[in-house]
């Protein structure tokens, strides 16, 4: 397949699986009393917020985290650093390192929410509490300039400049 229409595609797919996770939140998820998830958080997390989170949703909403959300946030990682890895190309191979950077900060962020809230209502350590702020801040600030960079590079190429080497 040639260069353009795999970005185009792997940019739509990331896109599209993006909004369909946002959907799922909106209205299987809030409803459930599970929003907002902590992984959204900028600035990390308290052991009050976890708690507050994990004691407020229902028991329909932890079995949905748990399975078919944990499993749609395990995929968009993957399919974001593969499309940013790729836009970046050999030569800017940084943005790939940057890319799978964020998804195994992301992953391991997942693997630990996930823990605190299978063990609700307990409330969560304080070691477990650093870590999944650690997690969730360090991610975001990979996230954000590799995404931001990779559409720039992205949007370079679709105007017919080459951003990357196949």
């Amino acid at each position: 397949m040639r260069r353009r229409p795999l970005l185009i595609a792997l940019w739509m797919a990331s896109l599209l699986w993006f909004a369909a996770m946002a959907a799922f939140v909106e209205w299987r998820l809030g409803p459930q009393g599970a929003t907002p998830l902590p992984d959204t958080s900028l600035t990390g997390h308290t052991a009050d917020s976890l708690t507050a989170w994990a004691a407020g949703m229902t028991e329909a909403g932890r079995a949905l985290v748990l399975g078919p959300y944990r499993l749609m946030d395990t995929v968009f990682p993957l399919l974001l650093a593969l499309t940013l890895a790729i836009t970046g190309g050999r030569r800017r191979w940084w943005l790939g390192a940057l890319a799978g950077t964020y998804a195994l900060l992301d992953l391991a962020e997942n693997a630990s929410i996930a823990a605190i809230l299978g063990a609700a209502p307990a409330v969560p350590s304080a070691d477990q509490v650093a870590r999944a702020s650690l997690l969730t801040i360090a991610k975001w600030i990979t996230v954000i300039p590799a995404t931001a960079l990779g559409l720039w590079l992205f949007l370079t190429e679709l105007r017919g400049k080459t951003c990357g080497s196949p």
